[in-house]
């Protein structure tokens, strides 16, 4: 069973801009702004049109590349290939190892 934190259920959906230009827009966001219609690429003030109290935080590229990073380098001990796929993905190698998380049709429909 998984618990979920109480105080993360009450924060306002999570978006985080990037910037083409001088024009604003969603580059990521969490699942609660998915489930209220925004998405990846729109201007940002219409998701702020459309969501009031909206939490936004700017894109760190260098940031987030330091961290998957280490993400990488961390998962090193489970495989013997990592590599970062950026801008946001890792390729793991599980050859002999998917039956222990359900199988490779199951790990390949996940999104970790």
């Amino acid at each position: 069973m998984i618990r979920k934190d109480a105080s993360l259920s009450k924060a306002p959906p999570l978006v985080i801009s990037g910037k083409t230009g001088n024009t604003l827009y969603v580059h990521a966001l969490d699942e609660r702004a998915q489930r209220l219609g925004l998405y990846k690429g729109q201007p940002l003030a219409n998701a702020r049109a459309m969501v009031q109290g909206l939490t936004t935080l700017p894109a760190d590229s260098k940031q987030d590349l330091e961290l998957l990073d280490g993400i990488a380098d961390w998962c090193d001990r489970f495989t013997p290939f990592v590599a970062a796929d950026a801008p946001d993905g890792l390729i793991l190698d599980v050859t002999g190892a998917t039956h222990l998380c359900g199988g490779e049709a199951l790990r390949i429909r996940r999104r970790f």
